[in-house]
């Protein structure tokens, strides 16, 4: 049953893959005009062309130094940020507004500030970490919801000190469903990341290389690029999805018992 539906899975994507591939060409084709809409072909030409480009590889990379970077900052914020929340609930009053604020504040608005401060290598970072850091904190605060209230009475009853409670009854009830959104965080960063790169003109990274392409009416580059950013964002969440599953596949075979 489990193979039949992959088999499925897969089909469905394949055939809604091959829908876009064709709507793109059939607009291409109407168009007939490569700086608004390029044809696959030249895309994809163009595409395979940036792998032979020492200066891909560099911008690739340090547009991925600074995802990993936003995300472990974000993560670490929010995830101590959580665990007071937990531990004292006076302290969450206190966070729910600021968490708010953050989380309504214009990003666009915030990137140029951030730009008179810093300078657009730094820049990105920071702005993801500003946007990241709401959502992520939210999820913490979600898992701990989540918690069986007779697990936390449990812990309260045999007089678990807060730091046992923390690490021997939050934590364990709250690694599944978080470590299950890493992907999808990481891939939403990657988007963040890139287009703060853009709007701040970050020389060599992915969002500078699109600058760079658009303001040269290089669109089939352009394309590519952001071809190749999707691609990644897709991979990323693939491979966290697999390592939640092995990881926790002993969660999985409980919840098939029960």
């Amino acid at each position: 049953m489990k193979n039949k539906n992959r088999l499925y899975n897969l089909i469905f994507s394949v055939f809604s893959i091959a829908i876009i591939v064709a709507l793109w060409a059939i607009v291409a084709l109407v168009v007939k005009n490569e700086y608004v809409v390029p044809t696959v072909s030249d895309t994809l030409s163009a595409t395979f062309k940036l792998f032979t480009e020492s200066a891909f590889y560099v911008a690739l990379g340090l547009t991925l130094l600074r995802t990993v970077i936003a995300v472990v900052i974000s993560f670490a914020i929010a995830f101590i940020m959580a665990i007071l929340s937990q531990v004292f609930p006076l302290v969450k009053k206190l966070f729910s507004p600021l968490i708010s604020i953050i989380r309504i504040v214009p990003t666009m608005a915030v990137l140029l500030v951030i730009l008179l401060w810093t300078n657009p290598t730094i820049a990105p970072v920071v702005v993801a970490v500003l946007v990241m850091l709401p959502m992520i904190y939210s999820q913490f605060i979600t898992a701990f919801n989540g918690i069986d209230e007779g697990i936390i009475n449990a812990a309260k009853v045999f007089n678990l000190t807060k730091r046992q409670r923390i690490f021997k009854v939050y934590l364990p009830q709250v690694a599944l469903p978080i470590v299950s959104q890493t992907g999808s965080n990481f891939s939403f960063c990657i988007k963040l990341i890139i287009s703060a790169e853009v709007m701040a003109y970050t020389f060599r990274s992915i969002g500078g290389l699109m600058t760079t392409a658009n303001v040269f009416f290089e669109i089939p580059r352009l394309m590519g690029l952001t071809l190749i950013s999707v691609i990644i964002g897709l991979l990323i969440e693939m491979i966290f999805n697999f390592i939640t599953k092995k990881c926790f596949k002993w969660n999985n075979a409980e919840v098939k018992n029960d």
